[in-house]
């Protein structure tokens, strides 16, 4: 099956096309991208390549390659939200395109394809390359580093060895040493169900070449970043945000064992009646199949790792995802399918999410005016109607896959143009632009949503008490102040006139804004 030397071009930029629609016109708003967004604009503002900061203090959340990327992108096409997200989409596509490349050259084009179709097809996988925060740089830096690992102990060709450690260096870059941890197991585990742990092959990896490769990338910031703020955000970071992340609950991310699971069972919707399969399936294949070992070791150490974290987020597992996709679609493409259960199962979800979204935006009262962009979400059992329909006509497996993909897709795009933008104009960063001067002074007192940083451009100085916040309006009558409902009361003494009060989207509390009333 050859479509030709041009199809992964067209994959590159079909998958470049999904991950970028939208996101020009889509506000920055959601928690995480708000505080990241902001963080590399007061980096570019400053010139400052080592120190990040929001709303001009010390950020410790994350390392500073997604900062990097979206300066380098502020520089070309201005400070915006197009910048913001583009080299996400970039990594995205990149990330497929190369786990399509290596499947195809030791699987086939049969199994790529459908590794790349169930991947694209994924909603979830899909909004995480449309935000600019960190993770589309470490899924696709974390991707490179296994499939040059793999492919270096399938070749022993050096370049594969400088791509290796130069893109671990990169990962570490990205999201910390949770990269070195995942490829040094990964690729031990992989040796040692090889029975190739030996020190003949160890030391065709070169180990000592590895940490200086990686290490002249990786390294420099870290040591400058403790430098420049006295050890201060070296501390936070790796106890912080890394052993305390894992070992205990934060920002109210727990759950239960199974919960990395359900998120990873979700993410791959419509091929999830099929995850099982595959996964047994690869179990059976290891000791053949060199490839599929090594995708099953990646998947299964990356979900099980994140499923005993105390901290778990949909995110998390998504550097396992292309070697997931590899499983499914290996399995899909070699074994004999028992289609009619799973094509009527998939009809019977696909009718569940819009009624379900429907009903839970009917529940918020911030989103009812814009429930009825739930129905969009119709076309996934349209979908998966169309393959039930090439089923019972004895089409191709393809076909049925296409026809099951295609109202994911197609979901996907109405979400990112038409539901996402609807959503979020009824964020209250959004509501609050309508009504403001965004040339005034404005302070915030208790919390304020991060959206706010990156809308405004500027430093929100805070006013820590009743007091300070009567001198900040005496100093600028016509200023503004932002808060929350939870602290209102502490205000109740001054005159001030409430001008927003909205339910902020995806969290529990109320975004106020107000005026001193003379």
């Amino acid at each position: 099956m050859r479509t030709g030397k041009y199809l992964p071009i067209f994959l590159f930029f079909a998958a470049f096309f999904l991950y970028t629609a939208g996101i020009r016109y889509n506000p920055i708003y959601i928690l995480d991208e708000s505080k990241n967004v902001e963080c590399a604009r007061e980096m570019f503002t400053r010139n400052d390549l080592v120190v990040p900061t929001f709303n001009d203090r010390l950020r410790t959340d994350k390392p500073p390659l997604h900062y990097y990327f979206m300066m380098a992108s502020f520089k070309v096409f201005g400070v915006n939200e197009f910048a913001a997200r583009f080299f996400s989409a970039i990594m995205g596509a990149l990330t497929l395109l190369i786990t399509f490349l290596f499947t195809r050259k030791y699987t086939g084009e049969k199994t790529a394809l459908l590794t790349w179709l169930i991947l694209i097809t994924s909603l979830n996988f899909s909004i995480e390359f449309h935000l600019g925060v960190p993770d589309p740089y470490l899924i696709f830096f974390m991707t490179l580093t296994h499939w040059a690992f793999f492919e270096f102990y399938q070749k022993r060709k050096w370049p594969w060895l400088i791509t290796m450690y130069a893109s671990l260096g990169l990962a570490i870059l990205a999201k910390g040493p949770v990269a070195l941890g995942f490829a040094g197991l990964n690729g031990l585990l992989f040796l040692i169900l090889k029975r190739d742990f030996r020190w003949k092959t160890i030391k065709q990896f070169r180990l000592l070449m590895g940490v200086v490769v990686t290490g002249i990338i990786a390294i420099p910031w870290y040591v400058k970043v403790g430098l420049a703020t006295n050890g201060e955000w070296t501390r936070q970071f790796f106890f912080k945000h890394n052993l305390d992340r894992f070992s205990n609950e934060m920002e109210g991310h727990g759950g239960f064992f199974l919960l990395t699971a359900i998120f990873v069972l979700l993410a791959f919707l419509p091929y999830t009646v099929f995850l099982f399969q595959s996964f047994r399936e690869a179990f059976r294949q290891r000791k053949s199949n060199d490839l599929i070992l090594f995708a099953m070791i990646v998947s299964v150490v990356i979900i099980v790792f994140f499923s005993i974290s105390s901290t778990q987020l949909p995110n998390y597992p998504m550097p396992a995802y292309p070697f997931v996709a590899v499983l499914i679609g290996y399995y899909l493409s070699n074994f004999k399918l028992k289609m009619k259960g799973p094509l009527w199962i998939n009809l019977g979800v696909g009718l569940l999410i819009p009624i379900g979204a429907f009903v839970a935006m009917k529940l918020d009262k911030s989103l009812v005016p814009v429930a009825n962009m739930a129905w969009l979400f119709l076309v996934i059992p349209a979908g998966a109607a169309w393959a039930i329909y090439d089923f019972y006509r004895n089409r191709s497996q393809q076909r049925i896959f296409t026809a099951l993909s295609a109202g994911w897709i197609m979901a996907g795009l109405l979400f990112f143009l038409v539901a996402f933008p609807a959503v979020n104009r009824q964020n209250p960063v959004q509501k609050a632009l309508t009504v403001m001067d965004t040339s005034r002074p404005v302070a915030f007192y208790g919390r304020f949503n991060p959206a706010f940083a990156f809308a405004l451009k500027k430093h929100i100085p805070e006013m820590k008490t009743p007091e300070e916040v009567s001198a900040f309006f005496q100093e600028h009558p016509n200023g503004y102040l932002i808060s929350v409902t939870k602290v209102q009361k502490d205000l109740k003494s001054l005159p001030l006139k409430e001008i927003v009060h909205q339910k902020d989207l995806f969290e529990n509390k109320t975004t106020q804004v107000y005026q001193w009333e003379n």
